[in-house]
């Protein structure tokens, strides 16, 4: 067989099944890995997480039959950037990892505490779509609180001290952006995108398995292999300012 070669850097994944454990070695070995990933890159991928397949799976779906709608169905989403009315949906050209440009559709809005949501801008179709978004935006939120939590014992503070420093379960909002890349209408047309950090405490990405996220790591541009049924979760700058830089906010592109 060939030999391996080196393929540099890669993005850590981080198994989460034992990180309520138990049994106490096998806890701290999962939250020491999470919390060094944390320090060390800023993303990893999450395995494991406790969000079943089949409902991120729903979620995807869910996304996708939203955009496969004719653009008279999608508009009536529309936001106004303009007038500050930022949830609903939207287009703009962005740059994607290879450095083409690409028509970016996408659908932002609030989804977690239920309280805050606007209801009148989610999507009627899918009929899927609202139930499949408020379940995964609940496992989200705990999932959160169980990263949070770690982060914080990392720092030597009680667990629950970031989650209150960045909101807590009133004000820590979980906003949603669904992306969607249709074929570019005007393939010649080219405009760069830059890298950038997340202003966010925390961002979770679930990906359709397309490569595409690039990280600044080390002083090199690393491109995230794919990892199937995972969650990419990026610290935001946010946490890396309450960690006094403990934490790393890594700069991203695609």
């Amino acid at each position: 067989p060939e030999e391996e070669k080196d393929e540099g850097p890669q993005v850590p994944t981080i198994d989460l099944k034992e990180i309520d454990s138990e049994d106490r070695v096998e806890r701290e070995k999962c939250r020491e890995e999470l919390k060094k990933a944390a320090m060390d890159w800023g993303v990893m991928h999450l395995v494991n997480h406790g969000i079943s397949d089949d409902l991120t799976e729903r979620v995807k779906r869910a996304g996708q039959a939203f955009f496969d709608q004719p653009v008279e169905e999608k508009e009536k989403y529309a936001n106004e950037q303009a007038s500050g009315k930022i949830q609903g949906y939207g287009s703009k050209l962005a740059n994607n990892a290879s450095g083409q440009l690409e028509w970016e559709d996408y659908f932002f809005h609030l989804i977690y505490p239920e309280d805050k949501r606007d209801m009148s801008i989610w999507p009627k179709t899918p009929s899927g779509y609202t139930e499949a978004t408020s379940e995964y935006a609940r496992q989200l939120r705990s999932l959160a609180t169980k990263i949070l939590a770690v982060l914080s014992l990392g720092l030597g503070l009680e667990e629950g001290r970031l989650e209150k420093e960045v909101g807590g379960l009133e004000e820590l909002l979980l906003q949603m952006k669904i992306n969607y890349y249709p074929k570019c209408p005007q393939p010649e047309l080219a405009l760069g995108v830059e890298a950038h950090t997340d202003v966010s405490a925390l961002t979770f990405i679930l990906h359709n398995m397309v490569p595409g996220l690039q990280l600044f790591y080390k002083d090199k541009w690393v491109t995230a292999k794919c990892v199937p049924n995972s969650i990419i979760l990026h610290i935001g700058d946010t946490i890396e300012i309450l960690s006094n830089g403990e934490y790393n906010s890594i700069l991203h592109s695609g």
